[in-house]
């Protein structure tokens, strides 16, 4: 089976105008295919937005498939999310690879993080507070502590880290406590307890709250609600 990206893109960003323009410049590449575990028929092609060969972060068309008599293929959904107004964006860079990851080295060290190990710039096209940016990502970990892991993404225009994410999951501080009352009230879960809980309930809420945290922690950088690290108290 041979499918074109650009067709099948071009024929989304056709469908919904909201997300582009179907002259623009954006290419899509096969990234990869994805196979249904639960269903033997079934499988996703993904293709990743490209812009002169360098590719978005997150930009991406997801197409599932099913086949017909395990032969034809039909498509059954899509999902996308596509950068918007790709064409007023600029791939040249001026901060080098090098220089991006000595950028990496100060804001560490700015953080009290003198040793670490940096890693090899990748040239990306990123989109934060609804502008797109051409950046360096570099993920920065220190020599002497597994506490202190990110990932930063440098606007390779003027240098500037305009997003750090960490990369320790237990940054996050989750308590799930019991819904009826105790006479010695205690939380039944405490961030750092063993996970999966016996309870399947309390499972599902804890994950959940996993997933609202880094959602709004990547989209917004709203660490918490009060912005000083507070905890989920489930």
């Amino acid at each position: 089976m041979k499918l074109d990206p650009k067709l099948i893109a071009h024929a989304i960003i056709k469908r919904f105008p909201l997300f582009g323009d179907s002259n623009s410049e954006n290419n899509w590449k096969m990234h990869k295919r994805i196979r249904d575990t639960h269903h033997e028929n079934r499988f996703t092609i993904v293709f990743k937005q490209m812009k002169n060969e360098v590719p978005t972060f997150s930009g991406e068309i997801k197409v599932h498939f099913t086949l017909v008599k395990k032969v034809i293929p039909k498509v059954l959904s899509l999902d996308c999310y596509i950068y918007p107004r790709l064409g007023e964006l600029s791939t040249e860079e001026n901060i080098l690879p090098e220089e991006a990851l000595e950028i990496a080295h100060d804001w560490a060290a700015k953080k009290g993080e003198h040793e670490v190990n940096v890693f090899e710039a990748e040239k990306l096209i990123y989109r934060y507070n609804s502008s797109n940016s051409l950046v360096w990502k570099v993920k920065v970990h220190s020599k002497s502590s597994n506490e202190f892991r990110y990932t930063l993404f440098i606007d390779a225009i003027s240098g500037v880290v305009i997003n750090d994410v960490s990369l320790i999951r237990h940054a996050i501080y989750r308590e799930a406590w019991y819904g009826y009352y105790q006479s010695t009230p205690e939380p039944y879960w405490v961030e750092g307890n063993a996970f999966p809980t016996p309870n399947k309930e309390a499972n599902n809420m804890i994950s959940m709250a996993g997933y609202v945290y880094e959602m709004m922690y990547n989209a917004f950088n709203i660490r918490s609600f009060d912005q000083q690290d507070g905890g989920m108290y489930l």
